[in-house]
């Protein structure tokens, strides 16, 4: 302790003549004490070691859950996709933004997170992955890419599916061909989608949803939140859209919606507009008084409140 510390400094001036004239006295303490110090040494070290890989096991563990999530997700709104392209109402140029919009969204976010799941396991910083992850993004898969080391039957596959999310050219379907020879080329890490997988997705969705909207006070946030929870409800459909492309789903949720629940929705979409370009004042109030009415029929499953 410090006291002895202290009492053998005072005490080494008067020791020393003494000391110096015994012979292997140094050598003798060495080897004494060394081998005590060295088992520090290795304890600290293998401490410091098993606390990085715990680190780095749970880096993994986060990263092959994201990717799982992300792959649902991606399956989910790819079929989504399709159902809504292929109902009446739905303008084609509508259908091609919206396809565009789930390339950008949860194709790309699930091609991140393989990568990511792949670098990790061939080595790179758990911190720089999660970076990356974050970040998403060509230049950020690119790095993660690089990192993953694939094989060239995955690197080809991570071409084509990069040229799907950017929407070069290819769609959803070239997109889910190349998912899946990416997915294989590593290892099959990407769960495919089922009846337990779906529901649970939907679940959590619908959930997320009705938090959100129970809570939201922004008249074009409400809309879309109503918009992407009625789609849930009603069609079991988990989409990615902007809301530029809440009148599209609103032509695709007309069937079933009550008619008053479809006109008040609509009509809520037209202020929302007005008052994005500006200068409407009436659109303003429009989107103040109704704001309830549009939260109500989200959440009652399109039913709401018939004032008609």
């Amino acid at each position: 302790g410090d006291g002895l510390s202290a009492a053998l400094e005072e005490a080494m001036p008067r020791w020393q003549a003494g000391l110096d004239e015994v012979d292997g006295l140094v050598e003798a303490l060495a080897e004494h004490l060394m081998p005590a110090a060295e088992a520090a040494r290795l304890a600290a070290h293998a401490r410091l070691a098993e606390a990085g890989a715990s680190e780095r096991r749970r880096a993994v563990q986060a990263a092959q859950e994201r990717l799982a999530h992300a792959a649902t997700t991606a399956q989910l709104a790819c079929r989504a996709l399709a159902a809504v392209r292929c109902s009446e109402g739905v303008a084609a140029k509508d259908g091609e933004a919206l396809e565009r919009a789930t390339l950008k969204g949860p194709c790309a976010d699930w091609l991140t997170a393989l990568l990511q799941c792949e670098a990790l396991h061939r080595g790179l910083d758990a911190a720089r992955a999660e970076e990356l992850g974050e970040e998403g993004g060509v230049a950020s898969r690119k790095e993660l890419l690089s990192a993953a080391r694939c094989s060239a039957a995955a690197a080809e596959a991570a071409a084509s599916a990069e040229a799907a999310v950017g929407a070069k050219g290819s769609g959803a379907d070239a997109f889910l061909e190349a998912m899946w020879a990416m997915d294989g080329a590593l290892g099959d890490q990407s769960p495919r989608l089922d009846k337990k997988r779906e529901r649970a997705a939907l679940d959590r969705a619908r959930a997320g949803y009705r938090e959100q909207l129970a809570v939201e006070t922004a008249p074009a946030a409400v809309l879309h939140l109503c918009v992407l929870l009625l789609e849930v409800e009603l069609h079991s459909h988990l989409l990615a859209v902007p809301g530029r492309l809440v009148p599209c789903l609103l032509d695709h949720l007309r069937e079933e919606l009550p008619p008053h629940a479809h006109a008040a929705l609509a009509k809520y979409q037209a202020a929302v507009q007005a008052a994005v370009v500006g200068g409407d004042a009436g659109a303003e109030d429009e989107l103040r008084d109704g704001i309830e009415a549009v939260r109500a029929i989200g959440l009652s499953k399109g039913k709401g409140e018939n004032k008609g």
